[in-house]
């Protein structure tokens, strides 16, 4: 049990002694930001995939293998990027988008000119390989790496705003007022470092730890499982004073712990990749709420 875990536990037997009940906090979460540097560049992995497609799931296996083997000597971020051509053959990918597929459009064109296919595996940018085919990647992977001499970089912070007041509250003596449900945001905020003024700068949500059951298409009667999949995409440019920030909506009913933000900036022409990040969501922090007030004695 952690000192985090133990601080929470006992803060719960307080409060149920107490007669007090655990709640979300009303004030800001704490921020999390990308301290932990890698000693060399992370190489960028783009995924793109489909539910509809059966040759599919051995590249996004191999895409979580591949995550789960970076170091610091050999670091790694993975994305898989779900698009929208394989939904008309039987299977509707629910995390599919057409902005996926004109990313990966932009990068057929700029590296083979062979169109569209999948699985196909974009590594930092600059190269390709059949999303399945380890052998290959492995060596794009060592490569980049051994080359990754850039001083560019970013450093990445996560900050929760502070949630609104609830207009429905009467008096701060009133019993809580029901608040209608709303999707949360958080805004990552980027510090780039050594880039051009003119590069992309691209800010990211992934989930991961997915199930999904498919019932048709070719992957009809299969479970398939992902990780890494992008949520939401944001590209912007740096500021004058060498920063960026976008805002991210949280998707409804998924666990805080299966999301991660991840940043990185590419040549806006070559699209090769100069710097990336990422960073976990940081978790939700408990606080005491009053109980609910004594019904009224009567006289």
């Amino acid at each position: 049990m952690t000192t985090l875990t133990r601080s929470l536990h006992l803060l719960s037997l307080l409060a149920a002694a107490a007669g007090l009940a655990v709640t979300e906090p009303p004030a800001p979460r704490p921020a999390a930001t990308s301290n932990a540097t890698p000693t060399k560049q992370p190489v960028l992995l783009e995924l793109f995939t489909s539910e509809g497609c059966s040759s599919c799931p051995p590249a996004d296996e191999l895409l979580e293998k591949l995550a789960k083997a970076s170091t610091n000597q050999r670091p790694v971020i993975a994305l898989a990027f779900h698009v929208d051509y394989w939904d008309r053959l039987g299977w509707k990918d629910p995390f599919a988008s057409p902005e996926f597929t004109a990313r990966q459009e932009r990068y057929s064109k700029a590296l083979n000119g062979r169109g569209l296919y999948t699985p196909q595996l974009v590594v930092g940018g600059s190269a390709d390989a059949v999303g399945s085919d380890s052998r290959a990647i492995g060596a794009l992977i060592d490569e980049q790496t051994k080359a990754s001499a850039t001083k560019s970089d970013i450093e990445l912070t996560i900050v929760e705003p502070k949630p609104a007041p609830n207009p429905q509250q009467a008096s701060k003596d009133a019993p809580p007022a029901p608040k209608p449900a709303a999707l949360e945001h958080i805004i990552a905020k980027l510090l780039l470092k050594d880039l051009p003024k003119d590069a992309a700068i691209n800010i990211v949500l992934t989930q991961s730890d997915i199930t999904t059951n498919v019932p048709r298409g070719e992957n009809a009667g299969r479970s398939l499982k992902h990780s890494h999949v992008v949520r939401q995409l944001l590209t912007t440019t740096p500021s004058k004073d060498a920063t960026a920030q976008g805002d991210l909506t949280l998707p409804a009913g998924v666990a805080r712990s299966s999301l991660r933000v991840v940043a990185f900036a590419q040549d806006a022409r070559s699209l090769k990749v100069l710097a990336a990040r990422e960073v976990e969501l940081p978790a939700a922090t408990a606080t005491l709420a009053a109980p609910p007030p004594e019904p009224a004695k009567k006289p």
